[in-house]
């Protein structure tokens, strides 16, 4: 069974999901080479809105999404379940702007938590 890119969620096409990365049949040359060249951008649709996500160094937040650029940013540092529950939280304000912050943090948390416990973490530290 094809299994999902944590973005395909939201039930939008995902480009430049690094689909080979998860895939089962890639041999461990060709995950070693794109390790090696990781991308620090990708592409998704959110409400049929093409949106940039990206890592980056920043200062005083795990994340953040600039409506008006339509671009999410994520601290470089981050891995694993604090990785997945910051980008699900910037997709969920992306998606739903007029969530409050509260109900936003609850849902990526909730989110975050059933996908680590379903083996998707380690994948979500994957950015390339």
């Amino acid at each position: 069974m094809k299994r999902l890119h944590p973005l395909q969620f939201l039930g939008q096409p995902v480009e430049n999901a690094g689909e080979t990365a998860i895939c089962p049949r890639a041999s461990s040359g060709t995950l070693d080479r794109m390790a090696k060249r990781r991308r620090k951008t990708r592409t998704a649709y959110i409400n049929g809105q093409r949106w940039r996500i990206t890592r980056a160094k920043l200062r005083d937040r795990y994340g953040d999404c600039d409506y008006g650029q339509r671009l999410i940013r994520i601290h470089d540092t981050l891995a694993g379940v604090e990785l997945m529950d910051t980008l699900l939280h910037e997709l969920i304000h992306a998606r739903w702007p007029d969530l409050l912050e509260e109900s936003v943090s609850e849902f990526a948390s909730t989110l975050a938590s059933v996908l680590d416990a379903e083996g998707f973490a380690q994948e979500a530290d994957r950015w390339d």
